[in-house]
């Protein structure tokens, strides 16, 4: 069951949020951006997608690593990602992230299910 975190813009029921993934070629080049304007940390988001998973994370933080713009690099990569099973967590880890966070659901007041924020208006 995914939930709709009522403090978070990109919650699942706010439909005016763009969401999209970025390709490795569009990865490189923010990540080239960034490092041009002296960047040297990066939050990178996964939310709760089907194909975000503990490879799939640890691949894209690998690449952002892997960019080195002129005198310019990606120093610390920190993830916001779903909650991950132990071995899961073993594969993020080991690409080499600054930190992870993740809220352990559903604890925290202002979360509702999916299922009970389509009946209530605001949300």
């Amino acid at each position: 069951m995914y939930y709709s975190c009522k403090y978070c813009g990109f919650r699942v029921t706010n439909v005016d949020a763009v969401r999209m993934t970025l390709d490795s070629t569009q990865l490189i080049n923010e990540v080239t951006m960034l490092e041009e304007q002296g960047q040297k940390r990066l939050i990178l988001v996964f939310g709760e997608h089907p194909d975000y998973n503990p490879s799939y994370i640890a691949e894209v933080v690998r690449t952002v690593y892997s960019v080195k713009e002129k005198n310019g690099e990606i120093r610390r990569v920190n993830i916001n990602a779903a909650p991950l099973e132990t071995e899961g967590f073993r594969t993020v880890k080991e690409s080499g992230i600054g930190h992870i966070r993740y809220s352990r659901k559903p604890i925290i007041r202002n979360l509702q299910p999916i299922s009970s924020c389509r009946q209530k208006k605001g949300l």
